[in-house]
């Protein structure tokens, strides 16, 4: 009888260590998928920002040379513009049509499966300490933020949006 309760003591003692080793196992290949992810939301949102970058800096420059007393208020800014550099139907010309755009989604082909990801940005203008500004200025913060889309009823494989912020000169 004591051999018995001793030869399952040990079975179970070497079940929870494989369980342990399994875990621990899982848990090394969600941290390798989640760094993977976040190479691809980076890369997304660095592409995301080229698209931006190569709008006008504002409304007011796309014809003109104007002072920055003549820029686009920060609260004229538009918003919810579904911008045909993402896929929408609207004409996003200028750095501030970006603005709270609709969020857009951009897939990442690579073997094995596409991956969608969402797309969001704010437009802001910022001082010469790069603090954000009510005030209208030469420079202006895109921040950029990506999160993996599942879609409905999954958990995003990241913990959280990439942000990616550059701030963008008027000269």
């Amino acid at each position: 009888m004591p051999q018995t309760l001793l030869s399952l003591g040990g079975l179970l003692i070497v079940t929870f260590l494989s369980f342990n080793q399994q875990q621990a196992t899982i848990r090394t290949q969600q941290k390798a998928v989640r760094a993977e992810m976040q190479q691809m939301a980076i890369g997304v949102a660095k592409q995301s920002i080229e698209v931006v970058r190569a709008r006008a800096f504002d409304d007011s420059t796309i014809s003109g040379d104007p002072p920055p007393s003549e820029l686009t208020k920060p609260e004229n800014f538009p918003t919810g513009k579904d911008c045909r550099a993402f896929g929408g139907s609207d004409t996003c010309d200028s750095i501030e049509d970006f603005h709270e755009m609709t969020p857009a989604t951009d897939s990442v082909s690579v073997p094995g499966g596409t991956f969608a990801f969402e797309i969001e940005i704010e437009v802001h203008y910022v001082d010469s300490d790069l603090n954000r500004t009510s005030s209208r200025t030469e420079r202006k913060e895109v921040m950029i933020r990506v999160q993996d889309d599942r879609g409905p009823n999954k958990d995003p494989l990241l913990n959280g949006p990439i942000t990616f912020t550059e701030v963008l000169g008027y000269t």
